[in-house]
């Protein structure tokens, strides 16, 4: 069988899977709960894997998917009743597009003091946005009109034997 050609066996190759997968939108809309924080992890381990990431680079990525939605919903959203998350995984041929909406005023992200500072190392919060760009390839925010926090979050496949 050529490159070309698709077999219509079922196959655990990932590469296949990422083919099939690529160009799909996962869309999650959920209440401003703690409760979700954990469904929504699963979700992102799943997702994550199936876009052919390694194991250690999963783990680290679905890390920054649980911070960005904590942070909406603690800090974007404070819990309020009646208020939502929007999460959206949007599968690439090569990387992960995440996309987390809250309801909340927004705040400026360049004025979050720093978490490795010495006078911030030993706080026990507030290093989630740190960590998210830490951990992704790119991390960017907007602020609509009509308020709330959008966050974009994307990392790429590394090229076969880049470390």
């Amino acid at each position: 069988m050529t490159g070309a050609e698709m077999s219509s066996e079922p196959t655990n190759d990932i590469r296949t899977a990422e083919t099939k997968l690529a160009g799909s939108v996962i869309h999650l809309r959920i209440t401003s709960r703690r409760e979700f924080l954990d469904p929504v992890h699963n979700l992102a381990e799943q997702l994550i894997a199936q876009v052919g990431f390694v194991e250690d680079e999963s783990y680290w990525m679905v890390t920054a998917v649980r911070e960005a939605v904590t942070n909406a919903l603690l800090h974007g959203n404070n819990e309020r009743p009646g208020t939502f998350v929007d999460i959206e995984f949007e599968l690439l041929p090569d990387g992960i597009r995440i996309t987390i909406t809250d309801q909340g005023e927004g705040f400026d992200p360049e004025s979050l003091p720093d978490p490795v500072s010495r006078e911030h190392l030993m706080n026990s919060s507030g290093r989630g946005v740190y960590l998210m760009r830490q951990l992704m390839d790119s991390v960017t925010f907007e602020f609509p009109p009509e308020g709330g926090t959008t966050l974009h979050m994307v990392k790429m496949l590394k090229p076969a034997g880049e470390d």
